[in-house]
């Protein structure tokens, strides 16, 4: 195994063609190392256990229901 003086001594030693060869390989390991730190995944249950948890206790309000409220908010927001 190389030590790292020792690998950039053999890469500065290299000609063009191989360094750009290098380059590339390396940019492309780096990519698939972000890429792969960045995919997070959800542990298993997660979702299950979030389920109904926006359900209402109650029957859900009509439309003017809704509308009733959103102008009493309103109103009282901006006395």
């Amino acid at each position: 195994m190389l030590t790292l003086d020792q690998l950039i001594a053999e890469a500065t030693a290299l000609p063009d063609a191989d360094k750009a060869i290098l380059i590339d390989k390396l940019t492309a390991s780096m990519d698939e190392q972000r890429t792969a730190s960045k995919t997070a995944t959800i542990p298993p249950g997660t979702l299950t256990q979030l389920r109904g948890i926006a359900k209402r206790s109650s029957q859900t309000p009509s439309d003017e229901e809704l509308q009733a409220e959103y102008t009493d908010y309103l109103a009282q927001k901006y006395q």
